[in-house]
């Protein structure tokens, strides 16, 4: 655990949200986080289980060696942009050729001389996004009046891209600082992104971003501090934030904590830390 350490592994800035926490290398081991729910910890068997696994899979991890031709076959495809694809990457016009399904346009013009031109400016954030979320085909335009990249009709997965807008687009992965329009998201993380309408997020963390009223978030955990809380939300939970008055929050939705609902809204429950482990105690007991 002696080489692990802070410098040495690229990580988000809130890891503690993931099923090991690599934070805690710093200090000379790592958290798993998997195991919870009401009192799990009387479910002896299935945690010798889980920690058995735990143990194995740190092991093998720790004792690695080579990769196997399978695990090789597998990262092949997932660095799917071999040496002729960096290539396109160094002029539009090579990119054109290479990328035949990725329409490339600045301010909705296309001209090939203009695109030259401005390459510098967008080769860079194109390259993230066909990298990071394996970009086949889509729409990308450069806004050069007010420097915003705009992404449409396009599907995205494992990515992590910031300060774009993205429209009618499919996607799984980090997004920072970016617009939403129309979109279908699932199993991310959105900080400080306006969702502007007619979104639907599934399974995601939410926090400090835009929820207007025509967005949908089902099973999603929101930490919204700064922000209004304008949107449908579907189960899931709250962490914290003002919900408004166009707001349309489910019987199942849990707010830990934060304003309570409006008038309209009351349906939904809001529960201090305290509340809660009490209202899951009465879960359980009903149960048996």
């Amino acid at each position: 655990m002696e080489e692990f350490s802070r410098a040495t592994l690229t990580l988000p800035a809130d890891e503690k949200y993931y099923g090991v926490n690599f934070l805690k290398a710093e200090h000379g081991y790592l958290e798993y986080r998997f195991l919870g729910g009401a009192d799990y910890e009387k479910k002896l068997k299935p945690i010798l289980n889980v920690v058995d696994y735990f143990i194995t899979h740190l092991y093998s991890t720790l004792n690695f060696t080579e990769f196997t031709d399978s695990e090789r076959r597998e990262f092949k495809k997932m660095t799917n942009i071999d040496s002729k694809g960096y290539e396109g990457f160094v002029r539009y016009e090579l990119f054109s050729k290479i990328f035949k399904d990725i329409k490339v346009s600045v301010d909705l013009n296309d001209d090939p001389q203009v695109l030259e031109s401005y390459w510098g400016n967008i080769r860079e954030k194109l390259y993230e996004i066909i990298v990071s979320g394996g970009m086949k085909k889509g729409e990308f335009n450069y806004d050069a009046e007010v420097g915003h990249y705009q992404l449409k009709n396009t599907k995205l997965k494992n990515c992590r891209v910031s300060d774009v807008e993205f429209i009618n687009c499919e996607m799984e992965g980090i997004f920072e600082r970016s617009w939403f329009f129309g979109c279908k998201i699932k199993n991310s993380r959105l900080t400080d992104c306006h969702l502007a309408k007619e979104n639907v997020v599934d399974f995601s963390k939410v926090a400090e971003s835009e929820l207007h009223i025509s967005n949908v978030l089902n099973d999603c955990y929101i930490e919204n501090k700064k922000q209004l809380i304008n949107c449908e939300v579907n189960a899931g939970v709250i962490r914290n934030g003002e919900i408004g008055k166009l707001a349309k929050i489910s019987k199942e939705t849990l707010i830990v904590e934060g304003q309570p609902a409006e008038a309209g809204n009351a349906g939904s429950s809001s529960f201090s830390d305290s509340e809660q482990d009490e209202r899951n105690k009465k879960k359980m007991d009903k149960k048996k």
